[in-house]
């Protein structure tokens, strides 16, 4: 998994979102709504984005956060209704 380079070892996207369970996609649009920070190497001739291992262990963070639930009474009125889908 990955290569070394200079004794760093980088991973591609790829890895990184098998790594922490996500689609590459997921992975992308996390860098791009500022999430994550995207990684800080590109391979010149293929633009390859690649992460340290630092990078990686951030996503990692990320994907596994846990946050508190937004009981906000907007939200809660979603699923207080009496006569959901016409059932009662």
């Amino acid at each position: 998994m990955g290569f070394e380079l200079d004794g760093i070892r980088y991973y591609s996207a790829a890895e990184v979102a098998q790594a922490v369970g996500v689609t590459r996609r997921t992975l992308y649009r996390w860098i791009e709504q500022s999430k994550v920070n995207g990684p800080g190497y590109e391979r010149q001739r293929d633009k390859r984005r690649f992460f340290s291992l630092a990078e990686l262990n951030e996503v990692a963070e990320f994907a596994n956060r846990l946050e508190p639930v937004d009981e906000s009474p907007e939200q809660l009125k979603l699923f207080n209704r009496t006569n959901a889908g016409g059932m009662q």
